[in-house]
């Protein structure tokens, strides 16, 4: 499966577990980087830039305890691997 930010987004929004303000961030990133040269997606999803939190920021400020999130992170990440 090739890299698609969008989709590990919509993945983690649509965890009915997850806070709205995790969510609203969630969304802040994913509009940001529409704006993102392509070669650097991958390190601004995950680690962010600037002001604008990472995936793995917002996860532990608010998923770190979320079952499902740290489930899914973890199929992610294997899934990345394996590209």
């Amino acid at each position: 499966m090739p890299f698609n930010p969008q989709e590990i987004l919509d993945a983690f929004q649509n965890l009915e577990s997850l806070s709205p303000e995790a969510k609203d961030k969630l969304t802040s990133l994913n509009n940001n980087l529409k704006y993102v040269a392509p070669e650097l997606i991958k390190e601004r999803l995950f680690y962010g830039y600037k002001s604008q939190p990472g995936l793995c920021y917002i996860l532990q400020e608010h998923a770190a305890e979320n079952k499902e999130a740290i489930e899914l992170y973890a199929e992610i990440m294997n899934n990345l691997d394996k590209d």
